[in-house]
């Protein structure tokens, strides 16, 4: 009898719930999807780089390098 009414509580519960989060939705009109416009903050190119083995190599000192690294400024 005991694990009856917790069962019953649990789906008035859960119906409850459901109730509530139905009845916060706002009417949409599908009719206007056509209207919807989605455009990025940002919108930048894909950069490719050439890179062979000299360019592993210091010109200064005639060292290997272990990594090469390179910076993009993208304007805000």
């Amino acid at each position: 009898m005991k694990l009856l009414s917790k069962f019953i509580l649990r789906s008035i519960g859960l119906v409850l719930i459901g109730v509530v989060l139905c009845g916060c939705v706002k009417d949409v009109d599908l009719n206007q999807k056509e209207e919807i416009s989605l455009s990025p903050d940002v919108q930048i190119d894909l950069l490719i780089y050439d890179i062979d083995q000299s360019q592993f190599k210091d010109p200064s000192t005639g060292n290997i390098k272990t990594h090469i690294s390179d910076t993009v400024r993208l304007p805000q």
